[in-house]
């Protein structure tokens, strides 16, 4: 992927935002040695309150250049822009050779005396956290999603759908990384009971599954207002259902927009205390930008092989290159902040939601759980909420308690529309 003039790379900026937290780091530690510490230390302070200033400039300037246009004229664009390349950064490459020079010079001079020691050492340890870095950068790469094809998204099928019925309408919002096939059977009950359904291709998911590491929450909850909006001016009452993630961004649609009713199936909620954002965001630069989760899984153990082949249903897993290829899958870790955005952003926004509302949520589910589902109960006074024998898939007819769902909908939807009209 081409990047846009004068726009530089994410990865490089992990690895600013990485040298910067090191430089930091090494400036205190510095100081306080060179404060409190013995003749040794003394030494040792200089050089990392020396050497992490000059990191903190290195990484401040490349930080500026990139968020300040008008300041790439001006910080060494050219060396800065080589330096943000793919390939092993030349700054902090110049920084190591110097740095292995200074101590061989050091070795050289002598290390009988304890200052020099400790000038030495300090020298060693930054040209390895400098070399650390080198190599962490030279590892990392973009992650990108799999092909749609690949992926068995790119059908017709998980495109967003309408199909005409009644002046009662229903929005049906997917989940994560489901598309609207997943919403058609609870649509297929809808629209025989005489309602107009639509379901909603979310960016980034379905077809366009390569792009999704390049949206954000806000794109989906966007899409959510957008749809109900062009409904409204022809249909009414409106019945919002989000299921998973899709019910995360229903809870902030509602809020902004509000439907006649509100349903929510396994509603993804994961609310964090606000110590857990602001570690999050100090651990952030430190973690890569992507994870691989079947990097080390068993895919020849049956659970395993079954949830692959869900995911990846062309995959041939019996093809050892294919096979290489599952194991390399990166999934950014940028996503997973995203779908943690729109979850924090519907909880906030459940306390304003004042459509009637339905719960359904599986008694055994571990990736949208009952008890953090109920935290709901509360901020949405009058909510309905139903409990049932399942687990996160909630919207197969394959399961047990599939009519019960299907009946808490119909019996909530119908209240919505109230009694038929006469001809």
């Amino acid at each position: 992927m081409t990047e846009p003039p004068g726009q530089l790379p994410e990865v490089p900026a992990v690895v600013l935002r990485r040298l910067l937290l090191w430089s930091g780091a090494s400036v205190l530690a510095g100081m306080v040695l060179f404060q409190a510490g013995g003749t040794f230390w003394r030494g040792f302070g200089v050089q990392a309150a020396a050497w992490g200033g000059i990191a903190a400039a290195i990484a401040l300037g490349g930080l500026v250049w990139m968020r300040k246009p008008a300041a790439r004229s001006r910080l060494l664009p050219g060396l800065l822009k080589r330096c943000a390349g793919p390939a092993t950064p030349a700054l902090l490459a110049g920084l190591e050779l110097l740095l292995s020079t200074g101590l061989s010079l050091l070795l050289i001079m002598g290390l009988g005396h304890p200052s020099w020691r400790g000038h030495a050492w300090g020298i060693a340890v930054q040209g390895v956290a400098l070399w650390l870095l080198d190599l962490a950068h030279s590892r990392l790469r973009p992650a990108e999603m799999p092909p749609a094809a690949w992926m068995g998204v790119d059908g017709p099928e998980h495109e967003s759908f309408l199909w005409p019925g009644g002046r009662p309408a229903a929005l049906l919002v997917h989940g994560f990384p489901d598309t609207p096939r997943g919403m058609q059977p609870l649509g297929r009950a809808l629209h025989a009971a005489g309602w107009t359904v639509q379901g909603l291709l979310l960016p980034g998911f379905g077809p366009q599954i390569e792009t999704l590491p390049q949206r954000r929450w806000e794109e989906w909850q966007a899409a959510v207002l957008a749809a109900l909006a062009a409904l409204r001016a022809e249909h009414s009452p409106i019945l919002l259902v989000g299921y998973s993630l899709g019910g995360a961004l229903a809870l902030g649609a509602a809020a902004a927009a509000p439907p006649d009713g509100l349903v929510l199936l396994a509603p993804f909620i994961w609310p964090w205390p606000r110590w857990q954002r602001a570690l999050a965001r100090w651990l952030r630069p430190f973690l890569l930008p992507y994870v691989r989760p079947l990097r080390w899984v068993s895919l020849d153990d049956p659970r395993i092989h079954a949830g692959v082949a869900g995911l990846f249903p062309h995959a041939d897993l019996s093809d050892p290159a294919l096979r290489k290829r599952v194991r390399d899958v990166a999934i950014p870790l940028a996503l997973f902040e995203q779908v943690r955005g729109a979850s924090q952003h519907g909880y906030e926004q459940a306390a304003r939601v004042a459509a009637p509302a339905l719960i359904v949520q599986g008694r055994h589910d571990n990736v949208a759980r009952p008890a953090r589902t109920r935290l709901l109960l509360p901020r949405i006074p009058g909510a309905r909420y139903v409990e049932v024998e399942a687990d996160h898939e909630v919207l197969s007819p394959a399961i047990p308690a599939w009519a019960e769902i299907v009946r808490a909908v119909g019996e909530f939807a119908a209240e919505r529309a109230g009694p038929p009209r006469s001809g």
